[in-house]
Parts: C-alpha cells; structure tokens; sequence
C-alpha cells in the first residue's frame, strides 16, 4: 500500500497534459470539430512519450542506487520488497501512459468506462493474486508482477476498443500538431502545479506515517481508510462527467444549469457526510470481515481518518468544478497553503513534542480544513460575478 502511494505520485510527470487534453478535447467535441479532435489526441500521446521514457530511465537509475527496504524502514522481507519495487518502477510508466484513454473516454461524456477500467483493474487483479497467493506463498515480487501487467492488459483492451470505434488514430505523426503544444502546456503547467500541491496533501499519510513511525502504524491509518475511502471512490465516481458537463455549460454561459447542478451537489454531499459519520461505527467489523484479524482500532482514530475521508471528498468535489471552469492557479496557491500549515503543525506535534498517530491524523485536518473551506468560496464567488455579468 505504501508502495502504491509513493508511484501515484508519478502520475503529475505528465505535467498537466492530460487534464489539459481532458479540457481541449471537450470543447472541441461541443464545437463538433473532429480533425481538431484527432490532431489534440495524436498530439498528446507523441508528448506523453516524452515523460513515460524519462520516467524509465530514471526508475532505473534510482533502483541501482536506493535500498527501498532500509529508506521504507522495513525490517521484513527486505529482498523482495526491493524487487518489488524495482518491478513498479519499470512497469507502472506504460500503466502512467496508457492511461490517457481515461481522459478521452470523460471528454467524449464515457466516464463510465473509466469506471469500468478502474473496476476490472482491481478486481481481476484481487482475484488472480488471491489463487496465486497460496501456490506462490504470498510471494511480494509474484504479486507485483501479477497486478501491473493485469492493469496494463486492461488498458490495451480498452485503448483498442476506442480506436475500434471511433476510427481515430491516437499515435500518428500524421496528425502531430506542434502549434496545440502550447495551448495544452499552458494549461498543462497549471495542472502540473496543482496535482504537485494536492498530491503532497492528500497521498502523503503512507509515506509519512512511515517515515515518522514504522510501515506497522501505516496499516492502522490504511485500513480504515481504505474502507471510509469507498465513499471517495462513490463521489469520483459521482464527479466524472460532472467535469465535462460544467465545461460544456460554462462554454454555452448556462448559469442556470450550473446552479442548479451546485444544488444537487450539496444535498449529495450532506448525506454522504452522515452515512460516513454512521459508518464509522463498524469499521472494526468491517476490517475483521475483510481482512480476518481484529486491529481495535480506536473510534476517535477511526473519527479522525473519517474527517480526512470527508474533507478529501469536498476538496476534491470543488477542485473538479474549478477545473472545469479552468481556476486552476488559485487552487495551488490554496493548496500550497494546506500544506504549509500541515506540515507547521507536524513539527509542533511531531517533532517538538513527540506525538502520536493521533496528533499527526490532526496535523492533516487542520491543514486540509483551509482547502475544503476556501474552493468553495472560491467558487460561488466566481459564479456570483458570472452572475452579475
């Protein structure tokens, strides 16, 4: 799991492009401008080359000198971790690439195939590993192997399935366009800018939690979360179209269709808070029945991690509709400083005084408190000038 959090954070390496594409493409559909969409699609994955190469080339480089076993304070099975690691490196980049077809599918309005990608991803993935697992004894470097080349045939399957029926070519020197590069950079660095600021606030508790505790205090924080964080993946879920649909909206100047969207969202969000609050209250059962082992982990810890789930789900909520209306910038400064005072209140209640699991879930809260707090301000004070407009 730690694992998984430290190379999601490679997917920013495409320095915004992607969402940049994501943005272009849906307004050139709205325009039914198709050899515009074909020359933004080749375009992108020609530039796309560029990152997933140096991302090889320096996941190789960084393997040969970085003991991953001793840098993730592992004491246990120190050989295959490191393999394993080394075999993440080397794979993930194809996954970080063949990944563009999931911001096509949400600018065509199919988010629900990137739902679709996403499912198949872990659950053909979970069923493999769970009967290689007794054959292969829990083997890490098995279980590696098995799930990135799973994710990679995935995504070849569906990348084939798009180019089977829309006739595009996606890699083409043909329909290469270098006067796009610009326009999907300028955005793109934005983009870059604010998955740099947000994935240091919200990917980071594996990581650090390893770094100031042990990978043991990681499993107590990744438990819970994993479970409350079903209720993220339901309101990404909820969220993928919502992207493309304000874009659209906005375009046409729809005020009216965008506030009646903001109404929904609030009634949504609301309940979903509840339910996780309720929820909260059998987590424990909920990971003896998953994993077959009780943790008793505190409620007030589980609250805590609650708190985060919820304030991930609203940021998250407000990032995608100012994305969408292409407020990009202010965000990383909101985020920029999220992170600032998370990591002020690490020092006061980590490092000066020593704390615990606890003190460091709240060192989150209080940092990622400003962010879900001010995108929404944010946002309705740029539809109330719209408004006024």
């Amino acid at each position: 799991m730690v694992i998984l959090s430290i190379i999601s954070w490679f997917y920013i390496l495409d320095f915004g492009i992607s969402n940049s594409l994501r943005n272009k493409l849906t307004e050139a559909i709205k325009l039914n401008d198709r050899p515009l969409q074909q020359r933004l699609i080749a375009t992108s994955y020609l530039i796309m080359l560029i990152p997933t190469v140096v991302l090889i080339g320096v996941g190789l480089c960084v393997n040969y000198f970085v003991n991953w076993a001793e840098l993730l304070n592992a004491t246990h099975h120190q050989f295959e971790i490191n393999v394993m690691v080394k075999i993440a490196f080397v794979l993930f980049p194809i996954i970080f690439y063949l990944n563009t077809i999931t911001y096509i599918y949400h600018a065509f309005f199919k988010s629900y195939i990137v739902n679709a990608i996403q499912f198949f991803n872990l659950f053909i993935s979970s069923v493999v590993i769970f009967f290689l697992a007794p054959s292969f004894e829990g083997n890490l470097i098995i279980m590696a192997l098995a799930y990135f080349a799973i994710n990679i045939l995935v995504y070849l399957i569906f990348t084939w399935d798009f180019i089977r029926k829309s006739h595009f070519n996606i890699v083409s020197i043909k329909y290469f366009d270098k006067s796009l590069i610009k326009d999907l950079l300028s955005m793109g660095i934005a983009f870059f800018l604010l998955d740099i600021a947000s994935l240091f606030l919200l990917n980071s508790g594996p990581i650090l939690i390893s770094y100031f505790f042990n990978p043991e205090y990681s499993v107590v924080f990744q438990l819970p979360y994993k479970l409350l964080s079903i209720f993220l993946t339901v309101s990404t879920i909820f969220l993928s179209p919502l992207w493309t649909l304000v874009i659209n909206y906005y375009v046409a100047n729809d005020l009216k269709s965008i506030q009646s969207i903001n109404k929904k969202i609030a009634v949504y969000l609301c309940g979903l808070i509840i339910i996780i609050l309720i929820s909260t209250l059998f987590i424990n059962e909920g990971i003896y029945l998953w994993i077959g082992h009780n943790y008793h982990i505190k409620i007030t810890t589980i609250l805590l991690i609650a708190f985060i789930v919820i304030l991930s789900i609203i940021a998250h909520t407000y990032k995608t509709l100012l994305n969408a209306i292409s407020k990009i910038y202010i965000q990383v400064v909101f985020y920029g400083l999220s992170l600032i005072i998370t990591l002020s209140c690490m020092k006061i209640f980590l490092i000066d005084h020593d704390g615990n699991l606890e003190a460091f879930l709240w060192s989150l809260i209080i940092g990622m408190l400003f962010s879900s707090v001010m995108l929404p301000v944010v946002y309705y004070r740029f539809l109330h000038k719209m408004k006024g407009q």
